[in-house]
């Protein structure tokens, strides 16, 4: 896990998207964020404490499951804003709008880095703190949104299980991007 600097933070809309993404039980949703510590009155434009932020992630997996996180992190691109983009440039502007979305982390690491690699596949390279369902989500939300040209199928999102992940301690998760 890659440690989180102890005045590190992040945007305040991202409360909206738990609040969102949790709809009928948002109120749980709401509860674990204040459990942790985070002002659930934020105004979108104010900024949250990221370790407060993180471990109220971990909690809502704990209680709820990694598909909560995956759902969660797909609700991301609905609500914070994304320059309208091709599928390329999104997946490429992750690492822009993560650090944008942030304050007081390493402005020059590289959060997530996309590669294409054929015609119809990428991976990208997740070395975060997040959860790793959480990322899965966000990158297939992603995809959705700004989906590649020529395509007949959704962008899947896949784990690499044969490269460590964060999941196993790793500070890094790899996804497969593939479509058809």
């Amino acid at each position: 896990m890659i440690g989180i600097p102890n005045n590190a933070e992040v945007i305040g809309g991202s409360v909206q998207v738990i609040i969102q993404a949790m709809g009928n039980v948002k109120e749980m949703g709401l509860r674990v964020l204040k459990e942790n510590g985070v002002d659930t009155n934020v105004p979108p434009d104010g900024w949250v404490n990221l370790e407060k932020w993180i471990n109220s992630l971990k909690a809502i997996e704990k209680s709820f499951g990694p598909n909560t996180l995956f759902m969660i992190g797909k609700k991301v691109p609905e609500i914070i804003p994304f320059p309208k983009l091709d599928f390329v440039a999104a997946m490429n502007g992750i690492n822009v709008n993560y650090i944008n979305s942030h304050k007081n982390i390493d402005k020059t690491s590289n959060y997530y880095k996309f590669t294409k690699k054929g015609e119809k596949s990428a991976i990208i390279v997740c070395a975060n703190p997040y959860p790793s369902d959480f990322d899965r989500g966000l990158i297939a939300g992603l995809s959705r949104k700004f989906a590649p040209t020529n395509t007949t199928s959704l962008v899947e999102v896949e784990l690499d299980t044969t490269l460590p992940s964060r999941k196993s301690g790793a500070v890094s998760c790899t996804y497969n991007l593939t479509w058809k």
